[in-house]
């Protein structure tokens, strides 16, 4: 159970890597549904499409740090919940984004691996999470 633990909070930390870094391509992403921070409906997520898509024409950069992470595992199931401190820097001087999320991530593991299965992301308020 331990070692599940960490291979679910180790895959979180290699999303957050790769996101920083711009490699896209990298992310092990399985289909997934998702509630994103809009307050829009559940998706069936191309989350990983639709990122390549707006980072390409936009010029950002994401650097996301989790704080307070947290992995309960319960059997082939496991949810992570935690806290983001998200920085979107625009491409040409115009004013950096800060904003703080709460994250939930169902995991489900499949062929002896942790997929993300569904994500859930609200913002939070006060901005606080260290």
């Amino acid at each position: 159970k331990a070692g599940d633990e960490k291979e679910v909070m180790a895959k979180l930390n290699s999303w957050y890597t790769l996101l920083a870094a711009g490699d896209i391509d990298a992310l092990e992403m399985s289909p997934h549904t998702r509630f994103n921070l809009n307050g829009g409906l559940l998706s069936d997520a191309n989350f990983k499409g639709q990122l390549k898509a707006w980072l390409a024409t936009s010029g950002v950069k994401i650097n996301i740090q989790g704080h307070h992470g947290d992995v309960k595992v319960y059997g082939d199931a496991a949810v992570y919940t935690g806290y983001e401190s998200v920085t979107i820097t625009p491409p040409k001087g115009e004013e950096t984004r800060r904003e703080t999320n709460r994250l939930t991530v169902v995991f489900a593991k499949q062929k002896g691996d942790w997929k993300g299965v569904h994500v859930h992301v609200s913002s939070l308020t006060p901005v606080n999470p260290e």
